[in-house]
């Protein structure tokens, strides 16, 4: 008789039971299913139990398949498909060692979480997925490393992808959604505010201040009238009372100063947002708090529930990636939030049936709040160093042994549970996408997105002074200073406003903490050392433009530092009687600078900033397209700088190496020429 266990040795057997068979045929390690001549002899075996040349045929064929079990290495080779398995889906994920693990797109309506510490390569395995989803659905990115912008660079999909900065965001935080009640919202805004800053106690004070708003202001209700009603408010005598309105105050006033974008009456920024059939749009939050960064996701996916509630539209499908979401989605916000439940975590399992997903970035699926592990369907895990294996294997039905391999993944390796395709979990492999970012593409691209925006701010101007009054005498000399003297660096600007360093670092962080200016670290890689060189922001300019003074014009189109390496050429330049031009052409190939000297030669400069293996592309293209005396990258560091060196190597003659000069950004700037 044939054994029940399969891994006992088969030649000890004498005969065969019906039953024996079955539980062969059934045991994963076997994987008889990848051998169709031995489903077929199982298949005789039932009905001839008894026919020797069966029985011995069958017992070769396991024998084999338990060689192949105990000589694999693989933790996971009990898991695969069947060869002849087919997989369905619309998204590739992994290439398994003999098919390829696709997953439909109405799976992300249950969430996907991509779990791994950093460098595990989570970010690339998020943008290989997200690079096809956007062709099929709308796909929303809140990005606080400003790593997925390489999605607008992938070859044919990135032109899917608007990349925007949270800054740039008009955003009305009172206005209901289209088609949705006044009180309704009231309650959802209420409700929002509370739970994401822990006000559970200030909700009173904060739903009749928000309906005296409603009250006086109608459709041009702003967060700023909001801040108003609550600082009219007359609390009672006792300090309870009092608490509860200066914690709902502080929490205003931190709003309206850290994401100036909530400040408007009307905008149909969210329906532009919302309502396209497919694509992406990239925000990146590099620069906001945490909490802050938590309530605005939030404050997303209740917006677009409540309107997808009301209005019984559950198309297009829409995915809302938070990448490095780490500290948003701990436990610990369920428990500081009323109710044990934070909003994210709720916002996450209240859109399944509507059309909405979530994909999360994860360092860590232990910390991960109860209520979002228990609402997410598919998990990809890219490594678990220093995670609990525990949690892992619950949610994932693993092995000890397969839980223990997820220690040990290596980058472009990652194990997928995916049900909705396949039941266990298996591991796989996946390719890096290349990516070629175009930074004036780019910044077109979100010009023609916010051109289509609408705003109505409010129309009581009175409560907005302008411009602010709490800007000293101090702190205006030396936003001037920075607006109008921006190749000096932070020391000399100290300098040009009159102020020693004590008094400039205050100055500096003040008007840092009103968002006017933003400070830039750049390094020398001829020094070692760095500098900080001020960048006005919008808000800044607005200031002295109200003050009377005219903005300054851009050299090219591209961020601070790109425009800072550009003036700096522009003043070495005409110091040597060249004619300076801005992002000119030479032969068919555009150059950020070029100088032309009096006797006609010709100067091309490159300022890479962003993307090693672009830069040395751009560099081989103007060397070899010729007319040029000399090429000169500016780079942004001595690693940048190394990176394009190593990727420059071999693939110019001497004479194309003469032409080419690779510096530092740090040490163009090192001198002040002003």
């Amino acid at each position: 008789m044939m054994p029940r266990n399969p891994h006992r040795q088969p030649q000890q057997a004498s005969s065969t039971r019906a039953l024996d068979v079955l539980d062969l045929m059934q045991d994963p390690q076997l994987r008889l299913a990848d051998r169709p001549w031995m489903l077929r002899t199982a298949s005789h075996l039932l009905l001839n139990p008894g026919d020797p040349y069966l029985q011995e045929s069958f017992r070769n064929g396991v024998e084999e398949r338990l060689y192949s079990a105990a000589s694999s290495s693989d933790a996971f080779y009990a898991n695969y498909p069947p060869l002849g398995a087919h997989l369905s889906g619309d998204l590739v994920v992994v290439k398994l060692p003999s098919h390829v693990l696709p997953m439909r797109i109405d799976a992300l309506g249950r969430n996907l979480a991509v779990v791994g510490p950093t460098g595990s390569g989570k970010t690339s395995l998020v943008i290989l997925l997200l690079a096809q989803l956007a062709p099929r659905a709308r796909v929303i990115v809140i990005d606080r490393k400003r790593e997925l912008r390489k999605l607008a660079g992938v070859p044919q999909l990135g032109a899917f992808w608007t990349v925007l900065h949270w800054l740039q965001l008009s955003l009305a935080l009172l206005q209901p959604p289209p088609g949705i009640a006044v009180d309704v919202w009231v309650s959802e805004v209420v409700s929002l505010v509370a739970r994401s800053y822990s006000l559970y106690a200030s909700q009173r004070l904060l739903l009749e201040t928000l309906l005296r708003v409603y009250r006086k202001h109608g459709g041009n209700a702003t967060l700023k009238h909001w801040l108003a009603e609550v600082n009219a408010f007359e609390a009672g005598r006792g300090f309870r009372e009092q608490g509860y309105k200066e914690a709902a105050r502080a929490v205003l006033v931190d709003l309206l100063h850290s994401v100036p974008g909530l400040k408007f009456a009307q905008t149909n920024l969210l329906e532009i947002l919302f309502s396209q059939p497919n694509g992406g749009v990239v925000i990146e939050c590099d620069s906001l708090p945490v909490q802050h960064y938590s309530f605005m996701v939030s404050y997303f996916l209740r917006w677009l529930y409540t309107w997808r509630l009301h209005s019984r539209s559950y198309e297009p499908q829409i995915v809302l990636v938070l990448d490095d979401a780490t500290i948003a989605l701990e436990e610990a916000r369920d428990r500081e939030a009323p109710g044990g439940v934070s909003p994210l975590a709720e916002s996450m399992f209240m859109g399944r049936g509507l059309g909405l997903g979530v994909l999360c970035a994860t360092h860590s699926w232990s910390t991960t709040s109860t209520r979002i592990r228990h609402n997410t369907e598919t998990m990809i895990i890219c490594g678990a160093q220093g995670d609990d294996l525990r949690s892992l294997s619950t949610a994932m039905g693993l092995t000890p042994e397969q839980a223990n391999s997820l220690r040990v993944l290596q980058r472009g390796e990652a194990v997928v549970y995916a049900p909705s395709t396949w039941p266990a979990a298996v591991k796989g492999s996946y390719p890096l996408v290349a990516s070629q970012i175009d930074d004036v593409e780019l910044q077109a691209r979100a010009r023609a997105f916010m051109s289509k925006v609408v705003i109505i701010e409010e129309t009581d101007k009175s409560s907005d002074p302008k411009p602010q009054d709490n800007l000293t005498p101090q702190m205006l000399r030396f936003l001037h200073a920075a607006a109008f003297h921006a190749l000096l660096s932070l020391t000399s600007l100290y300098r040009e406003s009159s102020l020693d360093r004590t008094q400039g670092k205050s100055v500096l962080s003040a008007l840092h903490a009103l968002g006017l200016v933003v400070p830039h670290r750049v390094s020398s890689g001829k020094r070692g050392g760095h500098m900080y060189f001020i960048e006005v922001t919008e808000q800044g300019w607005l200031e002295l433009e109200q003050r009377g003074f005219s903005r300054s014009p851009k050299p090219t189109k591209g961020g601070f530092l790109h425009n800072l390496a550009a003036l700096a050429l522009e003043h070495d330049g005409k110091k040597q009687n060249c004619k300076v031009h801005f992002e000119a052409q030479v032969n068919a190939v555009f150059v950020d600078v070029l100088w032309q000297f009096p006797d006609g030669r010709l100067e091309a400069y490159q300022i890479g900033l962003s993307n090693p293996r672009y830069e040395a592309e751009k560099l081989h293209e103007l060397v070899q397209a010729g007319g040029v005396a000399s090429v000169v990258l500016i780079t942004k560091d001595k690693v940048f700088l190394k990176k394009v060196n190593a990727l420059l190597k071999g693939g110019l003659s001497d004479e194309q190496e003469q032409k080419l000069t690779l510096r530092c950004l740090g040490d163009l700037l090192n001198c002040d020429r002003e």
